[in-house]
């Protein structure tokens, strides 16, 4: 098998996607230290001791959420967009990082500015608080979403795939209507996706916006015989194949006059 190259250093570490590893530290150090800043402000009597490792994960969760955002766009250009999970993703960077600016201005300011207004601060507090809120409440829905967005089909898939093992159906591909490759070439776009795979014509039409590895693999399948591009990503998979056999319309070849 041939080792991935990467296309930059949020692309690939090890020949795996850096997206998936990096997310784990969003979803974890971020909600907490939203958490922990919030604390703070309301017991006064532990910030001594825990504001600087709050504010540096803080810090760590501003700057994994970035690092998210930019590896998951290089996981977009390889599997296809993953749809809402890329918008709430990209919403987490500004609150991220509004939120360790405010809680940096407010642990610091009023000891190096002795004027400092009260009202500042309970401004600020009341920002920092709004913040971690909205911190948390991206993260779990960018979490959620990419989740779903990973394998919430797939799971689907499977569980079809076991149904058909305790009562399978073969397809009768002798009863269906023939086709020949250029009435499937003729539905070539998103809109309307036929494709051809080992013989047998399916209208991928639906499956497109479903595909848990992105809907530009589908696409590139439009119009074609995609035998080759199935076989090499699904080969052996029997739940791929029983998804496939969903869309069944016809068979290739030439259509009796």
């Amino acid at each position: 098998m041939t080792t991935p190259e990467s296309n930059g250093v949020f692309d690939l570490i090890t020949s795996l996607p850096l997206h998936p590893l990096i997310v784990h530290v969003v979803v974890i150090v971020l909600p907490l230290a939203a958490l922990a800043i919030v604390a703070l402000i309301f017991v006064p009597k532990i910030r001594p001791h825990y504001l600087i490792p709050t504010l540096v994960a803080l810090l760590v969760g501003a700057g994994a959420a970035f690092v998210a955002k930019q590896s998951g766009e290089q996981l977009q250009n390889r599997v296809g967009s993953p749809g809402e999970h890329a918008e709430l993703g990209e919403n987490v960077v500004p609150v991220a990082l509004a939120l360790f600016v405010a809680s940096v201005v407010w642990g610091f300011a009023p000891r190096i500015f002795r004027t400092w207004p009260k009202f500042l601060t309970r401004l600020l507090e009341l920002g920092i608080i709004v913040l971690a809120g909205a911190a948390i409440v991206l993260t779990v829905l960018a979490g959620h979403s990419g989740a779903s967005a990973s394998w919430k089909n797939r799971i689907a898939v499977d569980a079809i795939a076991q149904s058909s093992l305790e009562t399978p159906v073969e397809p009768d591909v002798a009863l269906a209507p023939v086709l020949s490759i250029e009435i499937v070439a003729e539905h070539a776009s998103p809109e309307d996706c036929w494709s051809v795979v080992s013989g047998s014509v399916y209208d991928l039409t639906e499956w497109i916006a479903q595909h848990p590895g992105g809907s530009q693999r589908i696409v590139a399948m439009c119009g074609l015989d995609a035998t080759t591009a199935f076989e090499g990503q699904h080969a052996n998979q029997n739940s791929a194949t029983t998804t496939l056999e969903r869309y069944l319309i016809g068979a290739i070849g030439d259509p009796i006059p």
